[in-house]
């Protein structure tokens, strides 16, 4: 019989059912939540360079970390994504740049 017993997630607390002893997170979103948290990226300004214009490659590309790191950072933190053309939109009209 495998080792089993309750406990509180570690990162939103609530109740699950462990199958081994080293068991922390409830699920797969919870471990990806606190391991975010852990490496405490500056998810705030990377939203920040995002909404002025900035893409999420060259956000990645300044702070060392890959595009997924960025893009789903910042999505997660509230920002909606652009559309494909959407950031070139400040190059139509040079009074509104």
């Amino acid at each position: 019989m495998p080792w089993q017993e309750f406990r509180d997630c570690e990162q939103c607390g609530r109740e699950m059912y462990t199958w081994r002893p080293t068991q922390k997170f409830c699920s797969k979103e919870c471990r990806g939540a606190a391991e975010r948290a852990e490496k405490n990226y500056p998810v705030s300004e990377w939203a920040r360079l995002y909404e002025t214009g900035s893409t999420y490659r060259n956000i990645a590309t300044l702070y060392g970390v890959s595009y997924a790191v960025v893009r789903r950072s910042v999505q997660l933190s509230g920002v909606k994504p652009r559309t494909d053309h959407e950031h070139l939109r400040k190059y139509d009209n040079p009074r509104n740049a």
